[in-house]
């Protein structure tokens, strides 16, 4: 569905390289999150505010315009001619705001170059920079923070642009609710991190170290953890590195792959996982 697909777009971005080479293996499937909407047989009804502040119940399927959050910053004004439809916040207090509509990249990309004048443009973290077509924007101000991820048009040249708020951690840092035994390689820079509404954490980082190095230090790291794949499952498949790893109702996955002469590396927990039996 289109809307299961966009309205955690940002969350694709992290992972979706891993199958972007070749036919869904096990372990990306285990990736995938059920983060869709309702079926169209469990559609949410709920009253809402009319225009003459009486509380209304609105006909069954229908479900009242979003509004803007009333936190949300005026230092990062809504480009025009958009219609809300989505928000979220994370554990840490960050909103997702997810806007559709008919507009070009240029007009978006126009808006936010002179809306942000005031922040710092910085790099997009790779993962999500090589993840595929789109907008994709990165902005810092003091200790706020601004990802600004724009869709392509789809059939009906319809556009999905999603931001984010304090959802995104700067370079050179890494976000609260980190797990102190999951450590970054000393040799790799974060490049960047988010935290999703669902609570689940992705680090991002580059170095130069073989995947095999990658591998290893993590093997080791995380030899409290449990594994997760199928028996004979290779941890290295080409250029690219997948682990798993499960704690509890944690789970972690150890992604990593080549670039050029740079190995870039994500490390993504989920919280509340079930364990696989």
């Amino acid at each position: 569905m289109k809307i299961k697909r966009l309205l955690y777009f940002q969350l694709i971005l992290i992972f979706i390289f891993v199958g972007c080479k070749g036919k869904t293996s096990t372990r990306e499937v285990e990736l995938a999150k059920e983060t869709g909407p309702r079926s169209s047989g469990e559609e949410e009804v709920t009253p809402f505010q009319s225009s003459e502040g009486a509380r209304e119940e609105p006909i069954l399927g229908e479900k009242p315009p979003l509004e803007l959050p009333k936190d949300w910053p005026t230092d990062i004004p809504i480009l025009a001619g958009l219609k809300l439809i989505h928000v979220d916040r994370n554990p840490q207090g960050g909103i997702s705001l997810v806007f559709e509509g008919r507009v070009a990249e240029e007009e978006v990309r126009a808006h936010f170059a002179n809306a942000m004048k005031d922040w710092t443009s910085v790099k997009v973290p790779f993962s999500m920079e090589s993840s595929g077509p789109g907008l994709k924007l990165a902005f810092v101000k003091g200790d706020r923070t601004a990802l600004i991820l724009l869709s392509p048009p789809d059939s009906e040249k319809k556009i999905i642009l999603n931001l984010m708020y304090n959802c995104f951690v700067p370079p050179g840092k890494l976000p609260q609710g980190w797990l102190p035994d999951v450590p970054v390689m000393p040799e790799f820079k974060v490049t960047g991190s988010m935290v999703m509404p669902d609570g689940s954490i992705s680090v991002n980082a580059e170095g130069n170290l073989s995947l095999e190095s990658v591998a290893a230090f993590y093997k080791e790291k995380l030899a409290s953890w449990r594994r997760v794949e199928p028996e004979g499952t290779p941890d290295i498949l080409g250029d690219r590195l997948v682990m798993t790893f499960q704690k509890g109702s944690d789970r972690m996955v150890v992604l990593a792959f080549l670039s050029g002469s740079q190995t870039a590396l994500v490390l993504a927990l989920s919280r509340n996982v079930s364990s696989p039996r």
